[in-house]
């Protein structure tokens, strides 16, 4: 196993940047929100903050529940069936968390 720290940052950087057109479009789309309407920023972060918050807690709360299937600990049909659990959790919080006013 290699554990030289500068190949460690340079693949979670790139890991992190893996869909970095997606993140340019969202920034642009956010500059253009924000030349055309700057009062809608706030707004704007709101929703971000609680789209980010239901997902941290939808995370959570799988681990909470299931902390023996874990998707990286299985193999086979069971690591795609957790995989598919956590997706399914992950989303009913953050539609639980964007639908609170």
């Amino acid at each position: 196993m290699n554990t030289n720290p500068d190949n460690f940052l340079s693949a979670a950087l790139g890991n992190r940047l893996r869909v970095w057109q997606l993140l340019l479009l969202c920034v642009i789309a956010l500059a253009v929100v924000v030349w055309m309407v700057p009062a809608k920023l706030g707004l704007t972060l709101y929703g971000f903050g609680k789209m980010a918050g239901g997902v941290y807690v939808g995370y959570w709360f799988d681990r909470l529940l299931f902390p023996y299937a874990r998707p990286h600990t299985l193999e086979g049909i069971a690591q795609g069936a957790a995989c598919k659990r956590r997706a399914i959790i992950v989303c009913a919080c953050v539609v639980a968390a964007v639908l609170i006013p």
